[in-house]
């Protein structure tokens, strides 16, 4: 199975993830009053990080250097063919590591870093 990343110009295809993180981040605000008493108020998600980890065996160099490009140019992209549909949406690329196999030519294990940000309330 494959799932894809496009920036709206071009499209990379990389096989299944092999290890799926999601982490959300909440804005909070602490809000003491004269009398002492305290209330803590929610402002909704800040951001939403997942992380995408799998082996590469087909042409992961090209696919390294489109990533790299993606990531550079700072613009959303789109994720699309994941396990969970709620997770095929538009994020921004923050990382990209590909690390080589030992003894192997063209099989890199990577770590990709997808980062989902809400405008605050």
């Amino acid at each position: 199975m494959t799932f894809t990343i496009s920036d709206g110009s071009s499209t990379v295809t990389l096989c299944t993830p092999d290890s799926l993180t999601e982490s959300v981040s909440t804005n909070l605000s602490n809000i003491v009053f004269n009398n002492g008493n305290d209330v803590q108020m929610t402002y909704g998600k800040a951001n939403d990080t997942l992380i995408l980890g799998g082996v590469e065996y087909d042409d992961a160099f090209s696919i390294m250097q489109s990533l790299n490009t993606f990531m550079e140019n700072r613009a959303p992209v789109t994720v699309a063919g994941l396990p969970d549909s709620y997770l095929n949406t538009d994020y921004y690329l923050t990382g990209v590591n590909f690390e080589l196999q030992a003894g192997y030519i063209d099989i890199y294990n990577y770590n990709i870093t997808l980062e989902r940000r809400f405008d605050r309330l």
